[in-house]
C-alpha cells in the first residue's frame, strides 16, 4: 500500500494509524528519485497488501504519469497550500535549507511556498481517477472516523474489517486540531486543476549529488536534535 502525502498534513500519522489497525509493516524506499529502481521499489510497495510506505513525491511529470499509470488502489493527502506552507515554517525554518528535503530533493531551489501549491494543483487533476482516493488533511482533522473510513475503504474494498475510528493523536503535532482549516478548499481549486498543471523537471542527480544532499539532510537533523537538547525550538 502506498501513501502520497503533502508536507505537514499528517501523513505519517496516517501511516502509522493503518499500519497498527491492519497489521501492516512499514517500509522505507531508497531514496535516490534518478534511479528507475526508486520507482520499481516503490509499485512493488503499492500492490502490496502486508506493507504500507508514505512519501513525499512530488507531482513531476515523471512520477504524475507513473502515479496514473497505476492499477492498484493509492490514497493521495492533501492540505490546503498556504496552511500547509505556514505550517512548514513553523515546523523548520524554509529558508534554513531543512525542509527541501521533504520533496525528495526534487526542489532544491524553488520556493518553498510554491512547492506546496504545485503539490496540490498537479495531484488534484487525479480527482475522480478510479485507483486514487485524494484525502484530506481539513477532513482528517474535522471528521476523522468518517475520512478515516473513506481510505480504509478504498485500499481494502472488499474487507469485513471495520477502519480506525481516529488517529494516532501521538504522531500529529499540537495545535492541529485548533488549525482544521477549510473543508471546501479542494472544491476550490478542483474548477481549474486541468489547466493549471505545470510540470518542472527533475533535477539530474549524480552520484555525487546524493551524497552531498545526504550530507547535508544528516547535518541539519543533527543540528536540530542538539538545538532539541539545548532547549531551543
Amino acid at each position: 500500500m502506498l501513501l502520497i502525502h503533502q508536507r505537514k498534513s499528517a501523513g505519517t500519522s496516517l501511516m502509522h494509524t493503518l499500519a497498527s489497525h491492519f497489521n501492516l509493516a512499514i517500509v522505507v524506499p531508497a531514496f535516490d528519485l534518478s534511479s528507475k529502481r526508486y520507482y520499481e521499489n516503490l509499485e512493488r510497495i503499492a500492490y502490496s497488501k502486508d506493507t504500507i510506505c508514505s512519501v513525499h513525491l512530488h507531482p513531476t511529470k515523471r512520477s504524475y504519469e507513473w502515479v496514473r499509470s497505476l492499477t492498484c488502489p493509492l490514497v493521495i493527502l492533501l492540505r490546503e497550500p498556504e496552511s500547509a506552507y505556514q505550517a512548514l515554517t513553523r515546523h523548520v525554518g524554509v529558508d534554513s535549507g531543512g525542509w527541501k528535503g521533504a520533496y525528495n530533493g526534487a526542489y532544491f531551489f524553488k520556493d518553498a511556498k510554491f512547492v506546496c501549491q504545485n503539490f496540490s494543483i498537479n495531484y488534484l487533476a487525479l480527482h475522480g481517477h478510479q485507483q486514487v482516493y485524494i484525502a484530506t488533511y481539513e477532513r482528517l482533522m474535522s471528521e476523522p472516523e468518517k475520512e478515516l473510513n473513506r481510505i480504509s475503504t478504498h485500499y481494502f474494498p472488499n474487507s469485513k474489517c471495520e477502519g480506525p475510528t481516529s488517529l494516532m493523536s501521538e504522531r500529529v503535532s499540537s495545535g492541529s486540531k485548533e488549525r482544521k482549516g477549510d473543508l471546501a478548499w479542494e472544491l476550490k481549486y478542483l474548477k481549474n486543476t486541468k489547466s493549471q498543471l505545470l510540470f518542472i523537471d527533475e533535477p539530474k542527480q549524480t552520484k555525487l549529488g546524493v551524497v552531498l544532499h545526504f550530507l547535508m539532510r544528516a547535518w541539519f537533523y543533527v543540528l536540530r536534535k542538539v538545538g532539541q537538547r539545548l532547549g531551543f525550538k
